[in-house]
């Protein structure tokens, strides 16, 4: 009898097995992945320039590059350019030693300080302007001249450049159903891949130095050139 109980438990729990997995069917999804790129002008710039002093004496070294450094920012906002627009973004002071053979020196030769200085723009077209009126006024250092997309400019890019992305999945799922004899009928799910900020370097003027006050001439030339705006979405759709 206790057999025949066991027996029968056994069939039922099967049966339910049977019965749940049937129940969880998956749908029929088509999966496209897709990235939709735009080339567009930038409408911002930001422009890295230093101003380095050096001298034996530590005050002094720091002294002249404050005078320098003023003169500088003056010099741009006289120009138009508004303090919301001027960032500083770095501040050193280091000792360079007399004697480089020996590591356990000790002898002081002179102290270095560098203030660096970030300008930025959305008229890109005045940037070797900017560069030249610097040099003018005492920095003696371009670190980086940075070219890019406004926020604003980037979110409407952005939004057509997923347009794009999801056109393309929708058209390689169906040329897929279309191969396998299939009707996509609608979207199961979709995600939206990361992007990265949208931007070009000007590396001629990469850590190039000047010579204090001096000016280049006639006008620094900078080329903005075209900055690319990506974005990428994974699309399911459905099909019978």
């Amino acid at each position: 009898m206790g057999l025949v109980i066991v027996a029968i438990f056994a069939v039922l729990l099967f049966g339910s097995a049977a019965a749940a997995s049937t129940d969880s069917t998956q749908p029929n999804v088509i999966t496209s992945s897709a990235t939709g790129q735009l080339l567009v002008n930038p409408d911002q710039v930001e422009i890295s320039v230093s101003v380095q002093t050096q001298n034996p004496d530590v005050k002094t070294a720091q002294s002249d590059n404050a005078q320098i450094m003023n003169q500088v920012m003056n010099a741009l906002t006289t120009a138009g350019i508004s303090k919301d627009d001027l960032k500083t973004t770095g501040y050193t002071i280091y000792p360079v030693y007399g004697d480089n053979t020996n590591p356990f020196s000790q002898n002081i030769k002179y102290y270095q300080v560098t203030n660096t200085l970030v300008i930025t723009q959305n008229d890109t077209m005045k940037t070797g302007d900017i560069i030249d009126l610097c040099v003018a006024n005492g920095a003696n250092q371009v670190n980086s001249v940075v070219f890019s997309l406004t926020p604003e400019t980037e979110r409407s890019y952005r939004s057509q450049a997923l347009t794009k992305a999801v056109r393309q999945t929708r058209a390689d799922a169906d040329a897929t159903a279309a191969a396998l004899g299939v009707n996509i009928t609608g979207v199961h799910d979709a995600t939206i891949g990361n992007s990265l900020p949208p931007v070009v370097y000007d590396n001629t003027l990469a850590s190039k130095s000047y010579t204090a006050g001096a000016v280049p001439a006639p006008t620094t030339p900078v080329t903005p050139g075209e900055v690319t705006v990506t974005a990428s979405v994974t699309v399911s759709y459905l099909f019978m």
